[in-house]
């Protein structure tokens, strides 16, 4: 006859402890996504429901809230009568809500709110109902009422926006326009009084690319075993139509104008990887990436994107745009992430500034990439030799990869063999190719 078990009674002080320990836990993580002065969520608390809001399908539409000239509340009363004013704005916002949607403070004034399974007619009339909340209502103060404004811009998400920073990004626009027509507004890019005519030229141009891709095109330029010429990789690159936004430069200037960066480098990363695909390429695969954009979005994120890459394909993440003006320890992180998933992570444009030389010792890549002005005319440039002599040195000494950008003739090729560099791109083997869109 099978022996029946025993069941233990757990013993009370575990209990005890095992029930603290979850009630930490939870305090924790309260204080992680909800902000203490007004209980709405934090930019952590306001990213998970992103996250679920685009899960759930349908359109999700973003209200980016800014009350208006806010700082002379704290000028005139002090910032402690100022937070009474926020916590009492806050509540406004979150009674015009509906049920199931969610309200974050990004900071000062800023609020945003996701409107999940909302279409745009709806999400105008919730925009409305808090705007007139703010603008009707004064606010009760001793020795009278103060009266407030707030304006909003109201952005509908595209599903392939799953990061906070590519939504603040697509508000800001609204938000924006609500400021330039006279504040005390919502505002919306879909407006169909002015479908985007208040926009310069170039920027609608750029809105279209952005939102839509359209004028925008993938380039594969390969990368050679310098001693045999071999292809081994390639690079990946976007570019625009004619116009104000046919090079990358012109494109990534308007989006940092536009604080639209993190959105556009998100957007070409999405476009990269189905390019690579139908393309069948093969060997290492670079895409670029803003060292900005890794500390943005969760690397979780990217990690999903290039979790399957093609057969015979591995993916390289180039940190790129010369965009290392913070500590690099801060994408130590990140970078081990991306590694511990098999993707290569690669700096760009080393020798460019000391930026990138620390961020080769901090982050130790398996590629580094040296910069096209100090490879291009090297045969004639003995301070470029001394200086790309040196880095070699440098990277033989972190187990460093290197690949020379820029190569354009065979006296500079002679002169990168006999420093040691063994891989390399340019133009020297032509002009980088479109893919096709099939």
């Amino acid at each position: 006859m099978a022996s029946q078990r025993r069941e233990v009674a757990p013993d009370p002080a575990w209990r005890e402890m095992s029930s603290a320990l979850d009630a930490a836990r939870a305090e924790v993580e309260h204080l992680a996504t909800h902000d203490t002065l007004t209980g709405c969520l934090t930019r952590v608390g306001i990213a998970k429901a992103l996250t679920v809001a685009q899960g759930g399908g349908g359109l999700v539409v973003a209200l980016f809230v800014d009350c208006d000239d806010f700082d002379r509340v704290n000028d005139m009363f002090g910032h402690t009568m100022g937070d009474v004013v926020l916590r009492e704005l806050a509540a406004r916002i979150r009674d015009g809500l509906r049920e199931g949607d969610t309200l974050a403070r990004l900071g000062g004034d800023r609020f945003l709110a996701l409107l999940p399974a909302s279409d745009a007619v709806e999400a105008r009339a919730i925009a409305e109902r808090i705007r007139l909340a703010v603008a009707t209502q004064p606010f009760a103060w001793d020795p009278g009422p103060l009266q407030l404004t707030v304006s909003i811009g109201m952005a509908r998400l595209p599903p392939s926006a799953t990061s906070l920073e590519e939504v603040l990004s697509l508000a800001r626009i609204a938000l924006q326009k609500s400021k330039i027509r006279g504040k005390n507004r919502v505002s919306s890019p879909d407006d169909a009084s002015t479908a985007t005519a208040w926009l310069a030229p170039a920027l609608r141009a750029f809105m279209a690319a952005v939102q839509d891709g359209e004028g925008l095109h993938m380039f594969a330029q390969g990368i050679y075993a310098l001693p045999s010429e071999g292809v081994v990789g390639w690079e990946l690159l976007v570019r625009g139509s004619p116009g104000p936004l046919a090079s990358p430069a012109d494109l990534f200037r308007m989006a940092t104008e536009h604080h639209l960066s993190t959105t556009v480098d998100m957007f070409c990363l999405r476009l990269a990887v189905p390019a690579a695909t139908r393309a069948r390429l093969q060997g290492s695969v670079h895409l670029n990436i803003l060292p900005a954009t890794l500390l943005e979005v969760a690397t979780e994120q990217i990690v999903a994107l290039l979790a399957t890459p093609p057969p015979g394909v591995r993916w390289c993440l180039e940190l790129s745009e010369r965009q290392f003006l913070g500590d690099p320890e801060e994408l130590v992180n990140a970078v081990g992430l991306l590694r511990r998933a098999g993707i290569c992570v690669a700096v760009d444009d080393v020798g460019s500034c000391r930026g990138t030389l620390d961020s080769v010792v901090v982050l130790e890549p398996e590629i580094a990439k040296l910069d096209i002005r100090l490879v291009r005319g090297i045969a004639q440039d003995p301070g470029h030799r001394r200086l790309v002599e040196r880095l070699m040195k440098m990277a033989g000494a972190l187990d460093v990869d290197v690949v020379a950008e820029g190569i354009e003739n065979r006296e500079d090729l002679a002169v990168l063999l006999d420093l040691g560099v063994r891989m390399g791109q340019g133009f020297l083997w032509g002009r980088p190719t479109l893919l096709g869109t099939g």
